[in-house]
């Protein structure tokens, strides 16, 4: 029985790219004429691109996946919507843009009734920079997360 198996690329393209191993092991795959049995994929657009240009070959683009629980979970009445924006910290995910867009709302005139969960674990210099200078941080209504998090833990964030 033939399995096929897939590589998830989730780092950088710029140490994906760096990686000594990376020609080696692409040149393997297609004098053994396996390459075809070993798709790459990933959830961003901008990385399937980025990828494809490094790897001379399609990377498939997958859905990203919301847990059944997490959508038939309930928010608790009076609570504020709460908006995450999970995993790594990294520009390619928008994350310097997520946080220019909350500065800018609780810099507004009109208040914002909303919470906001960032998971700021393992930012890329882009991110980290943004980080530095996030105005919002310190708001009540700001949670910064810098470790992983289960899927309880990421229900009980949003409830």
């Amino acid at each position: 029985m033939n399995r096929q198996s897939s590589s998830i690329l989730a780092m950088l393209p710029e140490r994906f790219a760096a990686d000594c191993r990376l020609s080696r092991l692409l040149t393997a795959l297609q004098l053994e004429g396996k390459q075809e049995r070993a798709p790459f994929v990933t959830d961003s657009p901008i990385l399937q691109s980025r990828y494809e240009a490094i790897l001379q070959q399609s990377v498939t683009l997958l859905p990203v996946v919301v847990s059944r629980h997490a959508m038939d979970s309930s928010k608790r009445s009076g609570n504020p919507p709460c908006f995450a924006c999970l995993g790594s910290a990294m520009e390619d995910k928008g994350f310097p843009e997520v946080l220019a867009a909350i500065d800018s709302l609780f810099a507004s005139a009109q208040p914002i009734n909303a919470r906001f969960a960032l998971q700021s674990s393992d930012p890329d210099h882009r991110s980290a920079v943004a980080l530095a200078g996030f105005r919002s941080a310190p708001k009540k209504h700001v949670s910064l997360v810098d470790h992983p998090l289960s899927e309880q833990a990421y229900l009980q964030l949003a409830s």
